[in-house]
């Protein structure tokens, strides 16, 4: 039976982590500009469960109630954005005040979803993928991102020239491997045609690396 989440849960201030730790761990626990809180207003809260209503039945034989779907997609995000495997997530779900104030798990009482919830979850969402073509995954992210660009003011006319990772690659190589390795791609894209057995010999000696032993001077 599908159920979405109490969106204002009770809270209760003898199991709420930020009344048990000191001072400044309470600070930092509630520091609204921390990752879990930024995590648990602009993704964990944003994420519509309607879209995952199709998954459960209806009617007087639905079953139980569902865990809460948003923290299962939730925890989906923080999966990957940790690189981490099943086991390892809920071992943080469980254990880590950080990642459960993430999910939105503000009691220490709180329970989080099993693992085997988890599993059949994202199992119905494989299925309803096969059946239907529509990935609700998708639809979720979308909506979440749909969000973030009208919050957060973002235009995507324009590209930050640090997310080309220029100056990461900058870092690692020379001015040389720089120019040698741009005109290499460039080359390989390009049909030169009526070159000379002279220039047709430069041409793959270049592109073989061996430019820099022909050269007079380092960069």
């Amino acid at each position: 039976m599908f159920k979405k989440t109490d969106p204002n849960p009770q809270l209760d201030m003898f199991t709420a982590p930020s009344m048990q730790l000191g001072s400044r761990a309470s600070k930092k626990y509630s520091d609204p500009n921390a990752w879990h809180n930024q995590f648990y207003s602009l993704v964990t809260t944003k994420i519509d469960e309607d879209i995952f209503k199709p998954l459960f039945p209806e009617g007087k034989k639905s079953g139980r109630p569902n865990a809460s779907i948003r923290i299962l997609v939730a925890m989906s995000v923080l999966k990957e954005g940790f690189c981490c495997s099943d086991e390892d997530l809920f071992e943080k779900c469980e254990f880590d005040l950080l990642t459960r104030k993430a999910l939105g798990l503000e009691l220490l009482t709180d329970v989080t979803p099993s693992i085997d919830t988890y599993y059949l979850f994202r199992r119905r969402i494989c299925d309803y993928q096969e059946r239907t073509g529509i990935d609700l995954m998708q639809l979720c992210f979308e909506h979440i991102a749909g969000n973030q660009v009208r919050l957060l003011k973002i235009s995507g006319k324009s590209v930050r020239m640090d997310s080309k990772l220029i100056g990461n690659n900058i870092a690692h190589q020379s001015r040389y491997e720089l120019i040698h390795t741009t005109l290499v791609r460039f080359l390989k894209t390009c049909t030169l045609t009526k070159l000379s057995s002279e220039q047709e010999e430069r041409k793959g000696i270049f592109e073989r690396g061996f430019l820099k032993d022909c050269l007079p001077f380092r960069l």
